[in-house]
């Protein structure tokens, strides 16, 4: 008996097409505790023949791999242009707390930290 379910596979799809159409879905399987097995199991249902536990790791290790690539670059450059399009009042806004607690919590580690060493920085304590 199979209770996970998986979106059926798409004609002439791979395995490594589909496991990175549907990573999200099966990283929620793998996080709730699903072994690799019960996956195989469901991908067989979605229209694979028998998946080896193995091809199934390699996939979901591959799709994870190429997602972290192109996720860091299209966030690096959104922020990158959504930054500089931001004007001195949008950006001011944005570097300001929020709250009193985090400017005592920032002036409590300034007075904390030990002076570095090498430097005549004079220790805030004393």
């Amino acid at each position: 008996m199979n209770l996970i379910e998986l979106p059926s596979r798409k004609s002439r799809q791979s395995l490594d097409g589909y496991v990175r159409e549907n990573l999200e879905r099966l990283e929620q399987e793998l996080l709730a505790g699903v072994p690799y097995e019960s996956l195989g199991d469901a991908t067989q249902a979605a229209g694979f023949s028998e998946v080896a536990v193995r091809s199934l790791r390699s996939s979901v290790h591959r799709a994870r791999k190429k997602r972290g690539k192109s996720r860091r670059n299209q966030s690096w450059k959104s922020v990158g242009r959504s930054w500089l399009s931001r004007s001195l009042e949008e950006k001011e806004a944005a570097c300001q707390p929020e709250d009193d607690r985090v400017l005592l919590a920032r002036r409590y580690r300034q007075l904390t930290r030990a002076p570095r060493p090498g430097t005549d920085e004079p220790d805030s304590l004393i």
